[in-house]
């Protein structure tokens, strides 16, 4: 997962580099939500087994209670990622700490440098 995550971080730096003065704030949001569900499906494919994606959702601060409900689900691996238990438990600050870039943030810092008063939706 290490390179996937450097490989998206190299990518996402590049695109937001190329594409900060052609893109609005809406469509920059919408993709940087966007690669956030796909990290998050890429984790829960990666936890192949209900064992294996129970015992990291409990790792990660999941509520007990909740997690057998989510980990033994059938729904395909898209749609678990916006499953309200695994967006709590890979939450976009987890994500930020394991290398997924904000194109949000790159993109309000280009626009609006040394903190200018910032609009966000």
């Amino acid at each position: 997962m290490e390179e996937r995550l450097l490989a998206l971080r190299r990518y996402m730096t590049g695109w937001i580099n190329f594409y900060r003065l052609g893109r609005n704030y809406a469509e920059v949001q919408a993709l940087d939500r966007w690669v956030r569900r796909r990290v998050r499906q890429c984790y829960w494919k990666q936890w192949k087994r209900p064992r294996c994606r129970r015992r990291n959702l409990l790792r990660l601060g999941a509520d007990p209670e909740q997690v057998h409900l989510c980990s033994r689900s059938r729904k395909g691996c898209w749609r678990m990622s916006t499953n309200s238990i695994v967006q709590a438990a890979l939450s976009n600050e987890w994500l930020k700490k394991q290398g997924v870039v904000s194109l949000q943030e790159a993109w309000l810092a280009y626009h609006y440098p040394k903190g200018a008063a910032r609009v966000d939706e």
